[in-house]
């Protein structure tokens, strides 16, 4: 149901954030290196991916709930397909980052192209049926294009995800415009960077803490934001 799927995804968006300041404070206090510096910042860029594939699981249930595509619409069609296949990148590629499995990342990235020809294929069953003379349910053919349409972001998240995870076997990061490496002036950035952030975070926290202060004047020290 969809708002099952929904509550999962706050979960996902919670855990998100978490996995995010965790790995500012890895960069600030433990100041990793080498492998274990690709390993953090990969960590911290591709929970964003993750988050994202929730959110695209979230609107397909959304449509679905609507009930505009019909059974007859999907059976033997190319969406089932294109789901199933999108399915296995995400699983692949979940897989590749638990197991640092290069070989397998890159497979998911080849995989692809399998999701991209499966919704070029939708498309043009798209256009074939705006222009047939029996335009029945439109409403059900539009949102049928845009549960492809999230099927093909999955995949292109399940893609960034791989290139992660290349990225922290390699040093090396694949792009639409190649690869490129990381040289020591970008990772003292990405430290740079952590540490703004983290002092914003504790900013944030400190006046937090003034703000909230005065209700607990006479009750001893303030429950919030504790560490």
């Amino acid at each position: 149901r969809e708002e099952d799927i929904a509550r999962e995804v706050e979960q996902i968006t919670q855990k998100e954030r978490d996995i995010e300041n965790l790995c500012l404070k890895l960069f600030l206090k433990q100041q990793p290196v080498a492998t274990d510096l690709r390993a953090v910042t990969a960590a911290g860029k591709l929970v964003s991916d993750l988050e994202r594939i929730g959110n695209n699981a979230d609107d397909i249930a959304e449509i679905v709930e609507k009930h505009n595509v019909k059974p007859e619409m999907v059976e033997n069609s190319d969406l089932l397909p294109m789901a199933r296949a999108a399915e296995d990148m995400l699983s692949r590629a979940v897989n590749a980052y638990v197991k640092q499995d290069e070989d397998l990342a890159r497979m998911v990235i080849d995989g692809d192209d399998t999701v991209d020809d499966y919704f070029d294929k939708v498309k043009l069953g798209l256009v074939k049926y705006f222009d047939s003379d029996e335009q029945e349910n439109i409403d059900g053919v539009l949102d049928y294009f845009m549960i492809a349409k999230y099927f093909e972001r999955i995949a292109d998240h399940c893609v960034n995800i791989a290139q992660w995870v290349v990225f922290i076997a390699t040093g090396e990061l694949e792009g639409p415009s190649g690869s490129s490496s990381l040289r020591p002036a970008s990772w003292r950035g990405i430290r740079t960077e952590a540490k703004q952030s983290l002092c914003r975070i504790e900013a944030a926290r400190q006046h937090a803490l003034r703000a909230a202060s005065p209700l607990f004047r006479g009750s001893g020290t303030c429950p919030l934001f504790r560490e």
